[in-house]
């Protein structure tokens, strides 16, 4: 095998390693935890936009033993960085479901309600939560009293 051959193999494997490191996965997030995000809306109207009510839910269906746990829960908490800007956070609650859970957004621009789905209008990871706290809903026994 020539130096040259050699030198490419080489540059091309170190590549190949560097390019996996970014793709490290994201850690899951558990109750308690708090999420943050930067909103920034653009267009012509994007200042008159006066609020952002994000909400975290999933499609997993909690498990028999997540039973009675919530798959999507809601914040009021936003800040207004600059007109348009917008800096939002949610703390999972203590009976999240596990999953994959994405953001959708609630918007208010004065009397206007507009929404935004992670999907249509944006696109961004799913955020993993994980749950140890189990629950399994017990049977019940009914009998009429005479």
């Amino acid at each position: 095998m020539s130096k040259q051959t050699l030198k490419f193999l080489l540059i091309f494997l170190l590549s190949a390693v560097f390019v996996q490191a970014q793709e490290v996965q994201q850690l899951p997030k558990h109750p308690g935890d708090v999420i943050k995000f930067s909103i920034k809306f653009d267009g012509v109207d994007a200042n008159k936009i006066t609020a952002v009510y994000p909400r975290l839910w999933t499609n997993s269906q909690p498990q028999v033993e997540q039973a009675g746990f919530v798959n999507a829960f809601n914040s009021s908490d936003f800040r207004l960085i600059s007109p348009g800007n917008f800096e939002i956070q949610l703390t999972i609650p203590e009976n999240a479901v596990s999953g994959e859970y994405v953001l959708n957004m609630d918007v208010r621009a004065g009397t206007l309600q507009l929404s935004y789905s992670d999907g249509q209008q944006y696109h961004m990871r799913p955020i993993r939560v994980e749950n140890e706290r189990k629950f399994v809903q017990p049977g019940v026994q009914v009998a009429e009293l005479r």
